[in-house]
């Protein structure tokens, strides 16, 4: 989407997620995710605890992205990047 139409804001709901990727293939995404891209994260209390690695792992690497528990804060946050 962000190459064919340029959108530059993800919102991504993972609180229904139950399983996480590897930590080898967190540790590669937060490489190659464009930093141009802002994506907000929507988790909760089962979400695995590896999701909240991939934003530290992206903020180490410059990247926009960050896990929230309200949809409306994450809305808020992409709509202020």
């Amino acid at each position: 989407m962000h190459k064919a139409h340029g959108a530059n804001s993800l919102l991504v709901d993972v609180r229904d997620q139950e399983s996480a990727a590897s930590l080898f293939d967190i540790f590669d995404f937060g490489d190659t995710w464009p930093t141009e891209v802002a994506a907000a994260l929507l988790a909760s209390a089962k979400t695995p605890e590896d999701v909240l690695l991939l934003e530290t792992v992206a903020m180490q690497r410059g990247k926009k992205m960050r896990i929230f528990f309200s949809e409306a804060e994450a809305l808020a946050w992409l709509n202020n990047r």
